[in-house]
């Protein structure tokens, strides 16, 4: 998935600025950060539609142990 490999080249500098937040990603961009799961939804959803795919994950470090589980249930990737 694009977003994915992008998500984590960006972590990094993600995780100087936006650590605990969650960002959507379409393609090679960053759509937004929100505090929550709900409000980066209707980030997605308001820029993507439902037929454009787009990833919301946790900005955390790729060894964090919660952040495994975060990652199956945050990814969404609207294809209807």
């Amino acid at each position: 998935m694009i977003e994915q490999a992008f998500y984590e080249k960006s972590l990094p500098d993600l995780l100087k600025e936006h650590r605990g937040e969650y960002v959507v990603i379409a393609e090679r961009s960053i759509l937004g950060y929100a505090e929550n799961y709900s409000d980066a939804l209707r980030v997605g959803y308001r820029s993507c539609g439902v037929k454009k795919p787009f990833l919301v994950d946790v900005v955390e470090p790729l060894e964090s142990t919660s952040r495994k589980d975060s990652i199956l249930f945050t990814r969404l990737e609207c294809t209807n």
